[in-house]
């Protein structure tokens, strides 16, 4: 019966918040574009809309999809037709991209580990892919970058959930795939400097003592490779708050 009421609960509070998000997106003053993995959906959280009621968020994202496969226009997921669709669709005053979590935490290694190839020049690899992909979209829009998430699912967890499967499937540590992270978002960032490219890294906030992600960042759901959605959004919105643009864009 608990499980009814929560869920029969949790379809009121979806319900109200895309009523709220129709009525502000109507009246908005600034129409931003999100592009990236599963992760970028934490512009879902309601957060956004009462910090941001004059910002419409157009959240376009593809689950799976790599810095390393960005460059590969027949990629499995379809990831770099899909975004530049969605950048082709409409005038945007923004767009913000977020690549990568996927790369350090699974795949990359998985390349790796099945081709015998170096992890270190996979990932520059990726970090090249990424910033052609963020070059192309710039010289038509401002662009921001949102830091790769770090991996959060511990070593090896054992999972019927076949994402959490997969990926507990390669032999790299956590604390190895939070280094590799670590990396990419480092050499991403320097990217970002020298190309006057705001960059929102969130890293020194999530990163544990301990070298991995903090607990309160962990999902509560615990094979859940995503952050928990309370912690990131209020991270991420007071990030955007504090957000200047090179191109005079402010989020309000």
């Amino acid at each position: 019966m608990q499980k009814v009421i929560t869920d029969a609960l949790g379809q009121t509070h979806r319900k109200i918040r895309e009523w709220v998000r129709k009525v502000l997106y109507r009246k908005a003053l600034h129409n931003i574009l999100v592009i990236g993995d599963s992760h970028i959906r934490v512009f879902e959280n309601w957060r956004f809309l009462w910090a941001f009621p004059h910002t419409k968020f157009n959240v376009v994202y593809v689950p799976g999809s790599t810095a390393y496969g960005i460059a590969n226009r027949a990629s499995q997921t379809g990831a770099y037709t899909t975004f530049m669709t969605a950048i082709s669709d409409q005038k945007y005053d923004l767009v913000f991209v977020n690549l990568g979590e996927v790369d350090t935490a699974y795949a990359l290694w998985k390349i790796a580990e099945s081709s015998k190839q170096n992890i270190a020049k996979l990932m520059l690899r990726s970090v090249q892919n990424y910033c052609q992909f963020l070059t192309d979209i710039h010289q038509k829009y401002p662009v921001a970058v949102l830091s790769a998430c770090l991996p959060t699912l511990a070593d090896h967890a054992d999972s019927q959930d076949e994402v959490a499967r997969a990926r507990s499937s390669v032999k790299a540590s956590q604390q190895e795939r939070t280094a590799l992270a670590l990396e990419f978002n480092a050499r991403v960032a320097e990217f970002c400097a020298a190309n006057a490219i705001p960059y929102l890294n969130c890293g020194s906030t999530a990163l544990g003592a301990n070298g991995i992600v903090r607990d309160e960042w962990i999902n509560q759901k615990k094979l859940d490779h995503h952050y928990a959605r309370k912690p990131y959004a209020r991270w991420l919105s007071k990030a955007l708050k504090q957000l200047k643009h090179p191109a005079g864009v402010t989020l309000r």
